[in-house]
């Protein structure tokens, strides 16, 4: 048995149908008879609405609704009940059914690019989620309840107005990569440096000062991003990181410092890097307009990055 959408005959049976950029009005009507569909892809389609019927999708573990025109969704997406993916990036959401909150099943959710302003605190019934994408929003605060994802391993909050975090974010332990460039926060509880398993943290573009020195207990953090904030130091314990460390910025005191076995990473040479100490190994200048090749004291190792060719052999002087 076949249905017709859009012209086109699909197996009852489907598992797969994806009617991204078809410049055509979605008929839901259709659609929704192929009850055994896992994943509906339908985004660049000018989508104004979601029709009730979506529901008898229950099989559907995958839904990808970008770059539509969505202002709402309808409260039945809330009977979907083994979706996994939801992505609803580049919309005009300004809010939507806190049912969505009872697809316990979802590991993925990105809602960048929309007009929230917050989210229901139901949220924190996602106990499956792993990365959640709320970049490119207007929220200026977090329900507590977010600290409730335990299995979160990517948050990316960027481009919100964010002007602190509630102390229940830091219960997110399993957090590796923490996106909160371009808000306007101030301040960091040093609660958040519980997250020991953080790799990657991106602090641009906001208003700190100063960094606490618990820091330092990151200890796999891999990539640090400061740049465009009023930091003129950071703090000595940034330095017992143990993995490769990524610092973007230039202008950072860190003469003296002592260190055991660590790659310092920088966007360019600023000159207030005097003084270096001998147990450097390895000095990384990633540059995204030139390539460097200079001498540093002590007989560091220097890495020459080019971008366009990816990492080069180390550069002993």
């Amino acid at each position: 048995m076949t249905i017709r959408i859009l012209n086109k005959n699909y197996d009852i049976n489907l598992k797969e149908l994806n009617l991204s950029y078809s410049f055509e009005k979605i008929i839901f009507a259709e659609i929704v008879h192929l009850i055994n569909l896992k994943r509906l892809l339908l985004s660049n389609n000018c989508i104004k609405k979601i029709s009730a019927k979506i529901a008898n999708l229950r099989n559907l573990e995958e839904l990808d609704l970008s770059n539509n025109q969505l202002q709402n969704l309808t409260a039945e997406i809330g009977n979907l009940i083994n979706l996994q993916k939801l992505y609803l990036a580049g919309n005009q959401l300004q809010n939507f059914p806190a049912e969505i909150y009872n697809l316990i099943n979802l590991q993925v959710i990105n809602l960048s690019g929309n007009k929230l302003q917050n989210l229901p605190v139901e949220i924190g019934n996602l106990h499956n989620l792993q990365e959640l994408d709320l970049s490119s929003n207007k929220l200026q605060n977090l329900p507590v309840e977010i600290g409730n994802l335990h299995n979160l391993q990517k948050l990316d909050l960027s481009s919100n107005k964010l002007q602190n975090l509630p102390a229940e974010n830091y219960n997110l332990i399993n957090l590796k990569y923490l996106y909160l460039n371009e808000n306007q926060l101030q301040n960091l509880a040093a609660k958040i440096f519980n997250f020991i398993n953080l790799q990657i943290l991106d602090l641009s573009s906001n208003k700190f000062q100063s960094l606490p020195a618990e820091i330092g207990n990151l200890g796999y953090l891999k990539e640090l991003y400061l740049y465009y904030n009023q930091l003129q130091i950071l703090p000595v314990e940034i330095l017992k990181i143990k993995n490769t460390l990524n610092i973007d910025e230039t202008s950072y005191d860190i003469n003296n410092l002592n260190i055991d076995n660590q790659i310092l990473i920088f966007g360019k040479l600023g000159n207030k890097l005097n003084n270096l100490p001998f147990n450097i190994k390895e000095i990384w200048l990633n540059d995204y307009i030139k390539n460097y090749d200079i001498k540093l004291p002590f007989e560091c190792v220097i890495k020459k990055h080019n971008t366009n060719y990816g990492l080069h052999s180390y550069l002993k002087y």
